[in-house]
């Protein structure tokens, strides 16, 4: 166990130094969806007190430390409880390992190229400087606001949001509650979706979609899936014990 503790610690300690030095690049990469949106060519973030940079590298160095290392920390307790595991359980918990990270790299590039463009397009479809006979507004962005919004976005969509298909798979095979709930709770879920959608996304009806039909689509692959499944194995009885029944009559 203090083996998984001392990599752990190593993988944190390295990742946070190397984030927190890479900064600057990783601000770079992140500001580009807003860039597609900047209209002038002077224009740049700002910061309003001498510790707001030094804070926004070491914010963005934590959220990538706790982003990166997630996995690795789930891996870790996979080998910690493996050896008192069954096969099946081990089967499980490795299948469930794989969509887990799969969900989070596609929520990844999800969120990075079609949730934050949009919902930048409705927030910003105007000038950056507005003149009007009352007020003058300019934009100026703080670098610490957009690194947090950018960060806090991500991790809701990584494991928040998109986490949710993994549930639907977890509970069909445990069969609990069994397929036909999901089945008479579809118009439910598709409600749900579109209200999710509402929530975690920009107030205009191309976000709503693309944010809600996603959850739509994964369950209605769940309850398809699980559907042939149930057919499969209802005809396999039905084959197994008809040879039963035929072998007895032969018997006779």
């Amino acid at each position: 166990m203090s083996i998984f503790f001392y990599y752990i610690f190593v993988s944190l300690f390295l990742t946070f130094v190397t984030s927190y030095f890479f900064a600057p690049q990783l601000i770079k990469i992140l500001s580009l969806p807003l860039s597609k949106f900047i209209k002038t060519e002077d224009y740049d973030f700002i910061f309003t007190n001498i510790f707001e940079v030094f804070t926004t590298y070491v914010t963005l160095a934590f959220y990538g430390t706790i982003f990166l290392n997630f996995p690795l920390f789930l891996y870790f307790l996979y080998l910690f409880v493996r050896p008192g595991l069954f096969k099946y359980e081990k089967n499980l918990l490795t299948f469930m390992y794989k969509i887990f990270i799969l969900f989070v790299l596609f929520s990844v590039f999800f969120t990075y190229y079609l949730i934050l463009p949009f919902m930048l397009s409705f927030l910003l479809d105007f000038d950056l400087i507005t003149n009007s006979s009352f007020i003058v507004l300019r934009m100026e962005t703080r670098i610490y606001d957009y690194v947090i919004f950018f960060c806090n976005l991500t991790f809701l969509y990584c494991f928040f949001i998109f986490q949710i298909p993994t549930l639907f798979i977890i509970f069909v095979y445990f069969k609990q509650p069994n397929i036909l709930f999901f089945y008479k709770k579809r118009r439910v879920f598709i409600v749900t979706s579109f209200i999710i959608g509402c929530l975690f996304s920009s107030p205009d009806l191309i976000s709503l979609f693309i944010v809600s039909f996603p959850f739509i689509f994964f369950f209605e692959c769940v309850v398809f899936i699980c559907i042939l499944k149930n057919n499969y194995e209802n005809n396999l009885y039905l084959n197994i014990v008809e040879s039963c029944l035929n072998g007895k009559r032969q018997v006779c």
